[in-house]
């Protein structure tokens, strides 16, 4: 069996994140400088305001994602939903370290290269492989699709190289490919487009200033690494409408469950998503007009937000 191919999707300004010895980085411990998450919508429809606003912070009991978590994601040839991996990484806490064992009474208690783990069935032929730590990290293994002992010996190949986790890319993960990782954020796939959902570093919601009680418009960003973060829009074949652009970018467009349109681009190593109960026409340009804010743009939204 040929060695599992790496997708190499060009035009997403994304980090490849692969080198030449076939493997693929999983966290980003060292990444400097940080990014900047702060994207508000600068044209908005007449007589709507903020309603909003999640962004991290530390020690932030509400913030949408983890700096220290990573979620990477492999698909099949066509990117649907009958072969797929996840791979959740989080870094521990001293606390938490103290505190972790992935293994369960319910499930399978096993071990991955000579670490503690645990193998459960989920619903829908979803199997899941918990296992660490390794240095301060502890791994998830979802997968639907893919055998066992072919995930076992995908779960072998991760390994800590110069304090940060890499994956071997081996026969075993053929014929799936790499398309991308999330670094702060979480992916949950639901059965439908509209359940899917994606953890974000910040996220801004607005609502009509006069008869409306909850936000109908959001923006949120998330930082991404790979060849094809835009898979994960297009996934399974559920979201895409069509193709478009954004300040130049390629764009996906998806049809919303019920109503709406989500816009969705990567920019300046940032997935970025505009959705809202609105028609593609009068979504566009709010797309365009979307920047990074000032302190002075951020700090009012902020400290709406301070107020509820």
């Amino acid at each position: 069996m040929p060695g599992a191919p790496v997708s190499t999707t060009p035009g997403s300004e994304a980090t490849a994140n692969t080198d030449p010895a076939g493997t693929v980085r999983l966290t980003f411990s060292d990444e400097t400088p940080a990014l900047d998450f702060r994207q508000l919508i600068s044209q908005l429809p007449a007589g709507w305001v903020p309603e909003f606003l999640l962004e991290y912070l530390p020690g932030n009991d509400l913030s949408l994602s983890n700096p220290q978590q990573t979620e990477s994601f492999f698909t099949d040839e066509a990117n649907s939903n009958k072969q797929w991996i996840t791979i959740k990484i989080a870094k521990l806490n001293r606390y938490q370290l103290d505190a972790f064992n992935p293994q369960h009474e319910a499930g399978t208690n096993t071990t991955v290269s000579g670490k503690p783990a645990w193998r459960r069935a989920l619903d829908d032929g979803v199997e899941m492989l918990s296992f660490g730590p390794i240095d301060n990290y502890s791994i998830r293994v979802v997968s639907k699709g893919v055998d066992s002992k072919a995930i076992d010996e995908i779960a072998t190949q991760i390994r800590l190289v110069n304090g940060d986790l890499v994956m071997s890319v081996s026969d075993a993960l053929a014929p799936l490919r790499y398309r991308v990782t999330l670094k702060g954020g979480s992916l949950s796939l639901g059965n439908s487009a509209a359940e899917d959902r994606f953890g974000a570093d910040a996220a801004v919601g607005y609502k009509r200033a006069v008869d409306s009680s909850k936000p109908e418009l959001f923006i949120n960003a998330v930082e991404v690494h790979g060849p094809d973060p835009l898979a994960l829009i297009r996934f399974g074949g559920r979201r895409m409408a069509e193709s478009g652009t954004v300040h130049g970018l390629a764009a996906s467009v998806s049809e919303l469950s019920g109503s709406g349109t989500m816009l969705t681009w990567v920019e300046g190593g940032r997935l970025i998503e505009i959705y809202g109960s609105f028609t593609l026409e009068e979504l566009r340009p709010m797309a365009e007009s979307v920047r990074t804010a000032t302190d002075d743009e951020w700090a009012a939204p902020r400290a709406m937000q301070a107020n509820r």
